[in-house]
């Protein structure tokens, strides 16, 4: 899982501005993005997600995760 470290304010910066850049963290999504080595620029999306964009969503948890679309199912 690639967490994302940071708080609400992303969620007000795509709201405000559709765009927010930040750093990652964790392993999974290795070789592609690197534990704060990489930035990565988030845009709001105006599209359905398909297979192999790399979307953003907020877990349970209030945390933040970043990961790559492998498959898409009817539901």
């Amino acid at each position: 899982m690639n967490d994302i470290q940071f708080n609400s304010r992303v969620e007000e910066e795509l709201l405000k501005n559709g765009i927010y850049a930040s750093v990652t963290s964790g392993v999974s999504m290795l070789p592609l993005f690197k534990t704060n080595r990489d930035m990565i620029i988030l845009k709001r999306a105006d599209t359905e997600p398909k297979r192999y964009d790399v979307v953003l969503y907020k877990i349970p948890s209030g945390k933040y995760v970043l990961h790559r679309i492998v498959k898409v199912t009817p539901d």
